[in-house]
């Protein structure tokens, strides 16, 4: 594997953990060649083992860490790593972070530990998406259909197909350089053709099981519409557990599309509380029901909210009809939607998120990997789908085989363009 040689050689750190408050924070560091302070301090203490409990004394407090070592090469990055374990406040963490600065570490890029690992030889370009893609998934479902290319199976596939491509140009090559000496196999036109086929349709057959993956498939979205004061803010607070919306008696107060999470059991999908539908001369609210417009058309489940002391005639376009207000409406009354709740006290609040959960789509039947493996192998197909011919077939042949090679290489990083190394480790965490 051809690997970038300008990585700098200097210690980083990154919280390893979510920030905020927690029982524990970890904070990793790695380096090829940690600062001596560091190391002494920590391992004053270590004895043969690589750990220790040590009480970290800071400017203005102390605070008990548990500290572990991960010499090189037998780490995640193939360098010196610690890793920090101390009580997840906040005001603890930075105040470790400054000190680690202090001693002459900085803090890491995103996705740089990551990318040290991949350089060092750890990890191929295509294990690293995988890594990041998997801490991204936002359901059972997207872990499995990951599955395949987090385990490597969809690896094994491309390797396949990488080997045989490479028999395919040394067949073909030799016909050009050699093709007066005695000993090399006469290989015929009608055999490059069908190796040719062999090699695109095995590659296409990889694209017909296989999805690339988008933010719109990791985390499906659901929004609520209706006209104003129906209570689609309070909604939305209800469903998110949070005050995120303002709530007001006056109608356009949303002007933008508010958004939040609804974490359901092994799903998370993403709430947008839109502004109300309305004929209206204010340019403003004209503009939050245009984004409105916009939301429903990327939205995978629509939620139309009514008031049911004016409840529309007709159904609306929608998924789910919900009728709101149910605690000021006497009972007895007639309801046309698909279920009655309250905004304001809670009640149906669990139906409709059982509804929810029973439209969100759990299609198990494909495949997911990364857009930019998904490109490599498309340009791949495309390359072969232009079938040489005439006098020039073996020198049109082979050149085409050199392009679908250096596209399948570069799926597993075979190459030294810095460029787009940091293009595809800026979508990871600071800790990874």
């Amino acid at each position: 594997m051809a690997v970038a040689v300008n990585s700098k050689p200097d210690s980083i750190y990154g919280l390893a953990t979510p920030s905020g408050r927690s029982a524990i924070s970890v904070i990793r560091v790695s380096g090829k060649a940690l600062p001596k302070d560091l190391e002494s301090y920590v391992w004053s203490d270590k004895g043969s083992a690589n750990l220790c409990v040590k009480t970290l004394k800071l400017p203005s407090f102390s605070d008990q860490c548990l500290f572990l070592f991960f010499p090189s090469p037998n780490s995640y990055t193939g360098e010196n790593v610690i890793e920090i374990h101390c009580h997840g406040n906040p005001i603890i963490v930075s105040a470790i972070c400054s000190w680690l600065e202090g001693l002459g570490v900085r803090e890491a890029e995103r996705g740089e530990f990551s990318k040290r690992a991949y350089l060092n030889e750890k990890i191929t370009l295509d294990q690293a998406e995988a890594i990041s893609l998997g801490i991204e998934a936002r359901s059972l479902n997207d872990l499995a259909a990951m599955n395949s290319f987090r385990s490597g199976l969809l690896a094994n596939k491309i390797m396949e197909s990488l080997v045989f491509c490479e028999k395919l140009l040394v067949s073909v090559e030799s016909q050009i350089d050699f093709s007066d000496e005695e000993d090399v196999y006469e290989v015929g036109g009608q055999e490059v053709l069908d190796g040719l086929s062999r090699l695109s349709n095995g590659l296409g057959e990889i694209l017909m099981n296989y999805r690339p993956i988008t933010q719109k498939v990791l985390k499906p979205k659901v929004v609520l519409v209706g006209k104003p004061n129906v209570g689609k803010s309070s909604l939305f607070n209800q469903l998110v557990g949070n005050d995120v919306a303002i709530v007001s008696s006056r109608p356009g107060t949303t002007r933008d599309v508010v958004k939040g999470d609804l974490y359901l059991s092994g799903v998370e999908v993403e709430i947008g509380d839109t502004a109300g539908i309305r004929n209206t001369s204010s340019k403003i609210e004209l503009a939050g029901i245009k984004r409105t417009s916009d939301a429903v058309k990327n939205a995978d489940i629509v939620v139309w909210v009514s008031d049911l002391s004016d409840l529309e005639k007709r159904r609306p376009v929608c998924e789910i009809w919900v009728g709101n207000k149910v605690d000021k409406i006497k009972k007895g009354f007639s309801e046309n939607c698909d279920l009655t709740l309250s905004a304001k006290t809670g009640e149906g609040i669990d139906l409709l998120v059982k509804e929810i959960k029973k439209r969100v789509k759990t299609d198990s039947n494909y495949h997911l990997v990364s857009e930019r493996i998904y490109k490599n192998l498309s340009l791949a197909v495309q390359v072969l789908s232009n079938k040489p011919c005439g006098e020039d077939l073996f020198e049109k042949t082979a050149q085409d085989l050199r392009d679908v090679l250096a596209l399948i290489k570069d799926i597993y990083g075979d190459f030294s363009n810095e460029k787009i190394l940091d293009e595809i480790f800026q979508n990871f965490c600071i800790g990874k």
